[in-house]
């Protein structure tokens, strides 16, 4: 608009500047935004080279007046279709925590692999003498184990002899009693030993550091297990050293919020592409070896392959529920999302699990319902992988599995109804979206029984309903940072 104006003295100065904007303003609506807001540039574009065409030693003629006046006109709209663009993506009427860190000695504390009688947790920042890790229940006598952090100042801790079913609190404190921890007490929640209800919240794609109300919102729900499906920060790090990829993870982990989601509630990690490398990245990238370095010395997991170069895919239980969890990133490749042998782990995992259990819940950070689109980043885009894993559930006849998902910034749920692949058309399985935590919404083409929610501020919950009986209620729900449920889908599994 600028431009625009300035044809009326500068003719020359004013048609490139609207030519610059023209093409700014494309590639950013493009880059940023979606295709259909290039479209609205087009105009833009096309006022821009009438101008070019006319005599810059004299005044613009009556095309180019008319020209800049077009210019004006579709510069504004343009403006404001992509206000409108950010301003639903963005939704930023999502806050900060309300939650304080406790004092705590170490710069953050994480709980994971938790069961009925043990768990372990993480703890960075310590001084490089031995430490200790004081466990007790209300009832129940004080037990401790110590430990020596490593080179990068993390503890490892191992908790055994936990009660099942029952709140531990616990602290981590020098174990010759230097350091002060009065008031730095943790808590979580150990599983029953056999069918119990168990909500699993789930979340993916949050700011570095992001110290967001959601968090809230899902420590605020209770959860059985927090399971986070990728981009915990948006690093994008393509560095071999380990050390790197701690010092984001310390920057999400160590706010106010995430301190007291991952102190509290057992939580797994799997990442994504920008917490585990640059964008889209895959087996080839230079972080590669850093990024499984760092997780198995860093993540209270449960139980991935000791071997150092192996995916972190694993699998626990909690009650009668089956948690799957995949790498979709360490072993792909132009040709497979997870490697022939992760493969072949995952349709067995799945299979045996689903006989075994009273439902299966399978987290994939890939969005799975995905047209088969070649070189997507998505399921779609390795489609034969995605028919083989679907063939074999089908022929195993597998009736009880959820998928949890994440990586696009929505939340949705399908009933099964887009979910299936296999060759003889057999019926998908439920699955919910569940994502972005505090990044900017966004919306898709693909379907989804009930309904997609562009919100930022989101996470989803499985909901497992179990009495020992022979069925169990499954419920499926987006919720929202303010504690409304945004969509749910409720089904009953036979066991």
């Amino acid at each position: 608009m600028v431009g625009a104006l300035l044809l009326l003295r500068l003719p020359t100065t004013g048609t490139t500047m609207i030519a610059a904007t023209a093409v700014v303003s494309s590639f950013g609506t493009v880059w940023e935004f979606r295709p259909v807001v290039f479209l609205l540039s087009l105009p833009l574009l096309f006022a821009a080279s009438l101008l070019l065409i006319g005599d810059s030693d004299a005044d613009p003629p009556v095309a180019g007046r008319r020209a800049a006046l077009g210019a004006v006109a579709m510069g504004g709209y343009v403006i404001w279709r992509m206000l409108q663009a950010y301003q639903v993506r963005s939704e930023r009427n999502t806050p900060d925590s309300i939650a304080v860190k406790p004092p705590w000695v170490a710069e953050w504390l994480w709980v994971g692999g938790v069961t009925a009688t043990a768990a372990r947790v993480t703890a960075a920042g310590l001084a490089q003498t031995r430490q200790r890790c004081t466990y007790w229940t209300d009832s129940g006598d004080r037990r401790w184990v110590e430990a020596v952090p490593d080179s990068a100042g993390i503890t490892r801790f191992e908790l055994t002899e936990l009660e099942p079913g029952h709140e531990h609190f616990y602290r981590v404190d020098r174990a010759d009693g230097a350091a002060s921890t009065a008031g730095a007490d943790a808590a979580f929640r150990t599983a029953v030993g056999g069918a119990q209800d168990v909500t699993i919240a789930f979340g993916s794609c949050a700011r570095t550091g992001s110290n967001g109300a959601v968090f809230d919102a899902i420590r605020a729900l209770g959860p059985e297990l927090f399971v986070h499906l990728g981009d915990l920060h948006y690093g994008n790090l393509s560095s071999p050293q380990p050390d790197d990829h701690l010092f984001l993870l310390t920057r999400a982990l160590s706010t106010p919020a995430q301190s007291a989601l991952f102190s509290s509630v057992p939580s797994a990690w799997i990442w994504d592409d920008h917490d585990y490398g640059p964008n889209d990245s895959d087996s080839s990238s230079r972080s590669r070896t850093a990024a499984l370095r760092n997780y198995r010395r860093t993540v209270p997991h449960w139980d991935v392959q000791p071997e150092p170069e192996a995916p972190i895919n694993q699998a626990f239980s909690i009650g009668r529920v089956r948690v799957v969890i995949i790498d979709t990133r360490s072993r792909r490749t132009p040709s497979t999302m997870l490697g022939p042998e992760q493969e072949a782990w995952l349709i067995r995992e799945l299979t045996e699990s689903a006989r075994t259990h009273a439902v299966v819940v399978w987290a994939s950070p890939a969005p799975w319902n995905v047209r088969d689109r070649p070189g997507s980043d998505q399921w779609g885009g390795y489609a034969d992988e995605r028919r083989r894993i679907a063939n074999a559930l089908a022929q195993a006849d597998v009736d009880n599995l959820v998928m949890i998902s994440g990586d696009w910034h929505l939340s949705a749920i399908d009933d099964g109804t887009n979910t299936g692949y296999a060759d003889d058309g057999s019926p998908g399985f439920p699955l919910i979206h569940g994502a972005p935590l505090d990044r900017p919404g966004a919306r898709t083409n693909d379907p989804y029984s009930h309904g997609v929610f562009s919100n930022s501020g989101q996470f989803g919950s499985v909901r497992i309903a179990d009495d020992g009986g022979d069925t169990v209620e499954v419920s499926l729900t987006s919720h929202l940072w303010t504690g409304e449920e945004l969509g749910e889908y409720r089904f009953i599994v036979a066991t």
